[in-house]
């Protein structure tokens, strides 16, 4: 599954539902190459992927001593 926001409203060809701007829309990793490759015979960016986080994991801190 891939992630994208809209940048430019646009409207599915499938499913006739219009995507706003600022949406982020969740779709399988086909349909996202679908819509990609459709969007860009127009001379306009319409979509941009939302690339997942990656967590910062905490660096493991040593035990504090007892009494200190």
């Amino acid at each position: 599954m891939k992630k994208f926001k809209v940048i430019k409203e646009f409207k599915d060809i499938h499913s006739g539902e219009k995507y706003k701007v600022d949406s982020i829309v969740e779709v399988s990793d086909e349909r996202f190459e679908e819509i990609q490759g459709n969007l860009s015979k127009h001379d306009d960016e319409y979509i941009k992927e939302v690339k997942p986080r990656k967590s910062k994991k905490k660096a493991e801190q040593p035990p504090e001593e007892e009494g200190a």
